[in-house]
């Protein structure tokens, strides 16, 4: 199992210091449980303040208590072998903003700053399609930090879908060239929990299509003649 993802609702920026240290307890104890699964890339999601931010004052907070502790996230990573892809998220649909949506929040204002050997980004399809923005242009910006993938299908309607690719409106050939551009070679990893079904014989048949989608989908990069 090469990628896993660390505690959901993890919030390495929630305003209450008691809180936040339960956080990063936490997190570093799936840290130390993924090196001992042979996990190379921890998944995490970038600290939200407990609902996001309304003024410039809480962002500014929030920025400076993700770099903080995904420095410290990050020396621990590097020391038991692993890599931590943080993930960028949907935009939220409260009044409040939600820190790590758009690539630069990400790019500029985290890695540059923290400029971290053990830290890079794990794309999330759904979440760029849900927020409205190009995926294939969100893969290219994220480039070389690319070191994981939520692979998904999703409408732009603003709610989270998580369909298997080619149910939903992602556009693939220009997602998977993206890919290919920025030489991507890691884990294409589906997150698809929109296809839960109580039948197992359907749920059978959904899994069948699903790695046959993905095969095709992954011979685009390797094969870039057969598009």
């Amino acid at each position: 199992m090469p990628q896993a993802h660390a505690l959901l609702h993890a919030d390495v920026a929630h305003p209450d210091p008691k809180r936040r240290q339960e956080y990063m307890a936490i997190l570093g104890r799936h840290l130390e449980i993924c090196a001992a699964l042979g996990v190379k890339t921890a998944v995490i999601h970038p600290g939200n303040g407990a609902g996001g931010y309304k003024t410039p004052e809480e962002r500014q907070k929030i920025v400076a208590l993700n770099i903080e502790n995904f420095k410290r996230l990050g020396d621990q990573a590097g020391e038991l072998g692993l890599r931590i892809g943080i993930e960028n998220m949907p935009v939220s649909q409260k009044d409040a903003h939600r820190f790590g949506v758009h690539p630069n929040e990400l790019l500029l204002e985290l890695l540059a700053q923290l400029d971290h050997p053990a830290l890079g980004i794990t794309i999330d399809t759904d979440h760029t399609q849900t927020s409205e923005l190009d995926t294939a242009e969100v893969i290219r910006q994220f480039g070389p930090y690319i070191i994981g993938t939520h692979i998904s299908d999703a409408d732009r309607r603003g709610r989270l879908s998580h369909r298997t690719p080619g149910n939903a409106t992602i556009d693939w050939v220009s997602v998977m060239k993206a890919f290919r551009d920025i030489q991507y070679s890691g884990i294409f990893n589906l997150e698809i929990p929109g296809e839960r079904h109580p039948e197992p014989a359907i749920v059978k048949m959904k899994v069948s299509y699903a790695r046959q989608v993905t095969e095709w989908l992954v011979d685009q990069v390797n094969n870039p003649e057969s598009e």
